[in-house]
């Protein structure tokens, strides 16, 4: 009977033997190189669980960044300036001030297994959805004694089970779910790839053998939902890395026929807790974690946590776990009401044509004004299309006045949103208009260098701000021409009033308009 493998795919099919004999060859090209961090960017994750053994069985510092983002990568490279960068094959290296290492498929003759379990902290970093990423030390005994609760949480029992992850495997969540469990349980393997769009998942999933378990992302749950696509036969589908709805939950469980199973979670803690979320809201603490909760937020307390670890939720204990109660900085307050955030980002989502939206709070320290902003891309709908099914569905006092309609959401790889991507969006949100010299308003005006009617340019700049024709104008006040085939860009901002509207060009302002603080 064929073993069953640690790497499965339609490229590669790895068996554990061969496996570690490519991590001992690996151990013997570093230990020939100077003592460096290593900075695993590999594209296939055979070859970062390879990296992770050797890096722990040398002693060798690890460094994973969740961020693939030049940015980012540069960033951790300018404080770790001694890093070792390490690929696979025909991989380029996106942090070239770093030298790099390729990893080859050659094997040693040593068979037995690197004596990796003891080896130095790993550093891994939060995602920056509430701030800078900060980096965070776990060493490889606590993923090791990890592994067992996944498997309890995920019912793997003795069968054997092939993980297919959407998520990258430098990130807490892959690196639990798609290194861990393979590395330690001898009878889970794990897709090579990390497929993005829903055929190439659907793909994924029929080309490995035993129990299937999709470890994926709310959103590219959706986009799965949303296409509905043929699946095999699954064992468990489990998200993290941000909030999964109820509805989408039970879409998926119609859709496939399996459970959908949430983690709750942090860089700082692993996997903290799960929940069947299609038929509970209560979340079942893992067992050798204790939480403490707190006025507005709750501490997570374990035989690898040195010191209690405090979370940004608010919680309260019930029977079995416990409930989320939204994050301390999660809710909106207008008018004497409250509400979440991700409350209303999730409503925002179900209205059809959304196909990614949030809701957030502007940076408030200039004005008393508190309203939430939608960020939303929906290609085939308007601003106001957007606001008339929001006042449906919300309290009139919810509805955003403001809507940044976007191609995409800057998600980072794991779906979640940086929050320097948001408030960067928030602050600079112009969207541009430019009059042709052939737009019927300028026929014979000023010809040869015609000049747009302040009429039109206003009209231009309420339509991207997105209000309906019946707006009440406090005022309007034009400030120099526009000349066909100019470039105008138009900011909002939000006041005690309304909305103030600026249309500038590179140069000049063009016009500035108070809008009535509840467009009828």
């Amino acid at each position: 009977m064929t073993p069953f493998p640690i790497i499965a795919g339609p490229e590669r099919f790895v068996s554990r033997q061969d496996f570690f004999r490519g991590c001992n060859r690996l151990v013997e090209r570093l230990e020939a190189m100077p003592e460096q961090p290593l900075m695993p960017l590999c594209s296939r994750r055979g070859d970062l669980i390879t990296a992770f053994v050797a890096a722990s069985a040398l002693g060798r510092r690890l460094i994973l960044p969740n961020d693939a983002g030049a940015a980012a990568l540069n960033g951790i490279a300018a404080q770790i300036r001694n890093a070792m960068v390490v690929l696979s094959p025909d991989d380029v290296s996106p942090v070239p001030a770093l030298p790099s290492l390729i990893i080859d498929d050659s094997t040693t003759a040593f068979d037995a297994e690197p004596s990796w379990r003891n080896g130095p902290a790993v550093t891994l970093y939060t995602s920056g959805s509430t701030g800078m990423p900060e980096p965070h030390y776990h060493f490889p005994a606590m993923f090791v004694d990890g592994v067992e609760v996944w498997a309890s949480h995920l019912e793997l029992g003795d069968g054997q089970a092939t993980i297919v992850a959407t998520v990258p495997a430098q990130h807490m969540f892959g690196l639990e779910t798609s290194v861990m469990l393979p590395l330690v349980r001898a009878n889970t393997a794990v897709f090579e790839g990390r497929p993005f769009y829903p055929a190439d998942i659907a793909a994924a999933l029929e080309s490995v053998p035993g129990n299937r378990v999709l470890v994926t992302t709310p959103l590219h749950l959706r986009a799965l939902v949303k296409e509905a696509l043929h699946l095999p036969p699954l064992h468990r589908i489990v998200t993290a890395t941000a909030p999964l709805s109820t509805e989408l939950a039970r879409q998926a469980e119609d859709l496939w026929n399996v459970p959908v199973i949430e983690i709750y979670g942090s860089t700082e803690t692993g996997m903290a807790a799960s929940r069947r979320t299609a038929a509970t809201e209560t979340f079942s603490l893992r067992a050798d974690f204790t939480l403490v909760p707190a006025e507005n937020s709750a501490t997570f307390r374990g035989v690898h946590l040195a010191r209690g670890v405090p979370v940004h939720d608010r919680v309260a204990l019930v029977p079995g776990g416990f409930i989320l109660l939204g994050r301390s900085e999660d809710v909106a307050e207008v008018a004497g009401k409250r509400a979440s955030l991700s409350g209303l980002s999730i409503i925002l989502n179900r209205i059809p044509g959304v196909e990614d939206g949030v809701m957030v709070l502007p940076d408030t320290r200039s004005t008393a004004i508190a309203r939430p902003v939608a960020v939303v891309a929906a290609p085939t709908l308007t601003a106001n299309q957007i606001r008339r099914a929001l006042r449906q569905l919300i309290p009139d006092v919810f509805v955003p006045r403001q809507i940044i309609l976007v191609d995409a959401l800057p998600r980072n790889a794991t779906g979640k949103l940086p929050s320097a991507a948001l408030a960067a969006l928030l602050e600079h949100p112009g969207q541009h208009f430019t009059i042709s010299p052939d737009h019927p308003a300028l026929a014979g005006h000023f010809p040869g260098n015609p000049i747009v009617p302040g009429v039109v340019a206003l009209d231009e700049t309420l339509r991207i701000v997105g209000i309906d024709q019946s707006v009440v104008l406090h005022s309007v006040k034009f400030q120099s021409v526009l000349r066909a085939g100019e470039q105008c860009t138009v900011h909002i901002k939000e006041g005690v009033r309304g909305l103030t509207a600026t249309c500038s060009t590179d140069d000049r302002q063009i016009l500035t308009a108070l809008i009535a603080a509840e467009p009828q």
